[in-house]
């Protein structure tokens, strides 16, 4: 008998959530096996999918569903679990936290993180009121979501002690699937040369991560790259937010020699991990921490804060301090702009590391928790 498999794929084609999704896909696809995928995606975006997840526009084990309405929420509670009912699928799998109340369906959720229990004003500075709404949802659905999956799928062991101290899910309904990390091959000197003229960076930067929420500490950021020495300091890129929206977060003057590059799709970000100096992600917490996987593999040093998943993560691989601490933060960027042997060190340390995540191992436990919960 033929096995479907519903999977939401609603954010692929972003990054964070997007590329887990997009990644655990395109892999599944690549195993072994008799499962079919239904993956449902945003409205509008059908076409474009098989070019973001780099197969076949025709594939006999995938069909690609195209949401029609553009509501998260009801897409979520009310169109998702009734058109997988309608394609015949045995199990459906929630991949962004939040999940249908009442699908239907046997029901596998993917839970990153568990920052949506604590406080909003611990999370955004000036939230939006699509933000709060967001907020609200995620307050209100996951508690009650949580609880009614066969199985609950989490990306760090960090994240899976966060679960079982807010009471989601017990320890033995939680799995493990660490995220892994592309196996594309450095990018050439002319490919990081092109890069740093699209966004108009010099030779010499550092580059961050950010975004709208607290949780990757733009104001830690800013506050340690100003106790650099002006003189010789390199740039500042920072990826994931636009320059008026950080503004609009965080109403202050930035240090002369930040540069916000808004969004940075894959190929042009790996090229700028290629020639930074350094990866500045002093996270106050993240369920795993892709961006500095990512920085690791191309070996590029990383500073990293010292929080579970990311110390997780880079282990020794990285300079792991306070993000609470801009002198400690800016001290552990300066070592590594100083000291060349620190550099070559970390940059080896962080290549090794990166070798044992991949989305193939991912997405084989992810497939057996499928199986596992069919089997019952």
């Amino acid at each position: 008998m033929e096995t479907k498999i519903a999977i939401d794929g609603r954010l692929i084609g972003k990054r964070g959530v997007g590329r887990y999704q997009a990644n655990l896909v395109r892999q599944l696809l690549a195993l072994p096996g008799e499962e079919r995928y239904v993956l449902f995606v945003s409205h509008g975006l059908s076409e474009d999918v098989p070019g973001l997840l780099g197969v076949a526009e025709k594939n006999d084990r995938l069909q690609i569903v195209p949401l029609r309405c553009r509501n998260y929420a009801w897409t979520e509670q009310v169109e998702i679990p009734w058109r997988a009912i309608r394609a015949s699928c045995s199990l459906i799998h929630f991949t962004d936290n939040t999940a249908s109340l009442g699908s239907g369906l046997p029901m596998v959720l993917t839970l990153h993180d568990t920052m949506f229990l604590r406080p909003l004003k611990e999370i955004f500075c000036r939230p939006t009121v699509k933000g709060r709404l967001a907020y609200i949802y995620r307050r209100l659905i996951i508690p009650r979501a949580a609880p009614r999956a066969v199985a609950v799928i989490t990306v760090s062991e960090d994240s899976r002690r966060c679960i079982k101290a807010a009471g989601l899910a017990p320890p033995a309904k939680v799995t493990v699937t660490r995220e892994g990390k592309k196996k594309a091959s450095l990018p050439a000197a002319a490919e990081v040369a092109k890069a740093r003229k699209k966004y108009d960076l010099p030779k010499e930067f550092i580059i961050a991560p950010a975004a709208e929420d607290k949780r990757k500490n733009l104001a830690g950021i800013l506050e340690a790259y100003g106790l650099l020495a002006v003189a010789g300091r390199p740039a500042l890129a920072v990826f994931g937010l636009g320059e008026l929206a950080a503004r609009q977060q965080w109403r202050q003057e930035f240090p002369r020699g930040v540069v916000f590059l808004g969004y940075v799709p894959d190929s042009d970000l790996s090229a700028l991990f290629a020639g930074a100096r350094c990866l500045l992600f002093p996270s106050l917490g993240e369920g795993f921490g892709l961006p500095a996987l990512e920085a690791m593999a191309c070996g590029l040093p990383v500073v990293a804060g010292f929080c579970g998943a990311l110390e997780e993560l880079c282990g020794k691989a990285a300079l792991l301090v306070d993000p609470g601490a801009p002198a400690e933060i800016a001290g552990a960027v300066r070592k590594i702009l100083d000291e060349k042997k620190t550099c070559e060190r970390l940059a080896a340390a962080g290549r090794a590391r990166a070798k044992s995540f991949s989305w193939q191992s991912l997405a084989e436990k992810t497939l057996a928790v499928y199986r596992q919960v069919l089997s019952v």
